[in-house]
């Protein structure tokens, strides 16, 4: 085998070393990324529960404040 056809061969198998670490290197961000999503989500639904909470806690201190005698009109 002839130095150019061994370095020809081994340049091959660095570029398909390089682009196997590429492919596993944009995984590893998709998946962060995607971890991150579920992250900011996670954070969303909290402060949904935080917000129904707080309308629960205002709907009972009006309904507290009502004259006992109120009739709701349903």
């Amino acid at each position: 085998m002839y130095a150019h056809q061994k370095n020809k061969k081994s340049t091959k198998i660095m570029l398909f070393l390089k682009n196997k670490i590429i492919t596993l290197m944009g995984s590893i961000l998709y998946l962060k990324f995607l971890e991150f999503r579920i992250k900011v989500r996670r954070l969303f639904c909290l402060l949904k529960e935080i917000k129904l909470k707080i309308v629960k806690f205002n709907a009972e201190i009006y309904y507290n404040k009502l004259p006992s005698n109120y009739n709701f009109p349903y």
